[in-house]
């Protein structure tokens, strides 16, 4: 944890000091640009979805943001299972209550830390993105292994995990997973707060067209324990490495 604190206090820094270049233009200057959009898929320490992002020009190295990043969030700790007695039982994650969706849209500030030397170069710039999550709660559906008596046969029924039911809880009574698409139609959901820091490095043979690959901290905070996982500690401070690589237009 410490770690992580000096990380972004370290991203925080580099970016507010980074405008040492303002009255530096050269020919590869992306102030004859007005707007720019990126986006790219986006992988984290615990999921992976996709981001958007839109920037604004203000100075000859500064640039408004505007973010949105969509993607999934597991427990660090979640650990996949199957039931050995069944060929065809499907992995699932013993003891996971929700998977998270989170929605993530914020402003914040781009620096350009290190232009372009020549057309070939690459662009370094420091980032800090600070906005609200809506995060969606998709609970977790099993395929439930029940015995009737009567007809002397076992028969399987999806249903709802719940860590309080005794039959749920023991694994001999499950026989696996479900569909991924199982359990939208009793979608919850929390909002919170959504940060991130990070850097850009940006190349392509022309400005108006461009690559870039985006590495740092995203931190995700909410008003209580996002519940996740049965059994084992959730948290309401949520901490991600993450990287995207992204295609973008400027005009």
């Amino acid at each position: 944890m410490k770690l992580v604190i000096i990380l972004i206090l370290s991203l925080v820094l580099l970016v507010h000091h980074a405008p040492a270049q303002d009255n530096d233009i050269n020919e590869f200057t992306t102030l004859k640009y007005d707007n720019a959009l990126n986006f790219g898929p986006l992988l984290h320490t615990n999921g992976l979805g996709i981001n958007f992002m839109y920037l604004k020009s203000l100075t000859v190295n500064s640039n408004l943001v505007f973010s949105l990043d969509i993607h999934n969030m597991k427990h660090p700790k979640e650990t996949k299972v199957v039931n050995p007695i069944y060929d065809d039982a499907k992995r699932y994650v013993y003891g996971r209550i929700n998977t998270a969706f989170p929605i993530n849209a914020g402003i914040g500030s781009q620096f350009i830390i290190a232009d372009k030397e020549r057309l070939s170069g690459i662009r370094l710039s420091g980032n800090f993105v600070l906005g609200t999550t809506l995060t969606l709660l998709k609970p977790e559906f099993l395929e439930i292994i029940y015995y009737d008596e009567d007809i002397e046969r076992f028969f399987y029924i999806d249903e709802k995990y719940d860590p309080s039911n005794a039959h749920h809880v023991n694994q001999a009574n499950t026989k696996g997973g479900t569909s991924f698409f199982t359990g939208f139609n009793e979608l919850n959901a929390t909002i919170g707060l959504f940060g991130k820091a990070y850097l850009t490095f940006e190349w392509n043979e022309s400005d108006d067209l461009f690559q870039a690959l985006e590495t740092g901290i995203m931190v995700h905070a909410y008003p209580e324990s996002l519940p996740l996982m049965a059994f084992i500690d959730n948290k309401f401070v949520l901490i991600n490495l993450f990287a995207n690589i992204s295609i973008g237009r400027r005009w």
